[in-house]
């Protein structure tokens, strides 16, 4: 389990690029720390930025292609 670091980051990031943090919002990036490396959960919000594509929705999906598939195809997070 991690430290409230890595939440504190992941919160100011999605604010900063996705858009407002909601109590859902909030619990769905709690869910995906769980799920995946926090990295992964912010170069996924990266992504999404360069993209255009200011939503968690797309940011999970990316998520969930990388745990698939494996991260530019080498990385996998075997969570």
């Amino acid at each position: 389990r991690s430290t409230l670091f890595p939440y504190t980051t992941l919160f100011r990031s999605n604010q900063r690029n996705i858009g407002p943090l909601t109590p859902l919002i909030a619990d769905r990036l709690r869910a995906a720390e769980e799920k995946y490396k926090p990295n992964w959960i912010a170069d996924a919000i990266e992504k999404a930025v360069i993209s255009n594509v200011r939503s968690w929705r797309y940011v999970e999906a990316i998520l969930m292609s990388w745990k698939e598939n494996g991260r530019d195809g080498t990385e996998r997070d075997d969570r």
